[in-house]
Formats: C-alpha cells, structure tokens, sequence
C-alpha cells in the first residue's frame, strides 16, 4: 500500500509545472511535524495559516488538487496529508529538505518566495 501511495504522489506531483511544485512541496513540508529522534509525522494545520499573504488562490488551486488526488484531506478550516506514507516522498523532498528545518517542530516552508 505504501508503494502505491507514494507512486500516487510522485504522479501527482510529476504533473505539475515547475511552480505548482515548488507550492505542493512547501505545503507537505509545512503538513509534517518533525521527530527530535522519532519518525516524522503529520501535523494538521489551519487552512487559513496556508493560505495568508500573497499567492493565496495558488495555494488553495493546489490544495484542491491534492485533495482531489487524496494525497491532503481538506476539513472546514484545516488540512492534514492524508497518509504517514507521504512523509518523505518526493512531495516533502525526502531526507535533503529536513537539513533547513532542523530543531523546528514543524518545517514551515517558505510559500511567499515561490509566488513574489
């Protein structure tokens, strides 16, 4: 099942131009709360937190779209990665992405410098 859902992603995400990527990215990075010694994991936060400032409807366009491929589950006011198995999937970067976001409790990516 795992193998199915990280070739999901990898579909998903190999779909999506360059931008939109860099956007997919930086909201998973944003969705996984990090383990001080522990596997990473999902966090669920509020949608209005990834979705302020600039780029706004090129954040909500693409939340839609990885819900639409299951990969987020978007409730009223907060979004989840749907499943453990994304954690470190081409969607978070892997290992290499963890580097920048060392000692945080979460790694919040930086949306804004994708959209200016």
């Amino acid at each position: 099942m795992r193998q199915t859902i990280a070739h999901s992603a990898e579909r998903v995400f190999g779909a999506l131009s360059p931008t939109p990527q860099g956007i997919a990215r930086d909201v998973f990075l944003r969705l996984t709360a990090l383990g001080d010694g522990t596997q990473d994991t999902r966090r669920r936060v509020q949608r209005a937190e990834l979705v302020a400032g600039r780029g706004a409807q090129a954040i909500q366009v693409a939340l839609e779209r990885l819900a639409e491929a299951r990969l987020v589950t978007l409730a009223d006011d907060s979004v989840e990665v749907a499943h453990e198995a994304l954690i470190g999937s081409v969607l978070t970067g892997g290992k290499s992405r963890r580097v920048g976001c060392f000692g945080q409790m979460s790694c919040p990516g930086s949306l804004s410098g994708l959209l200016a």
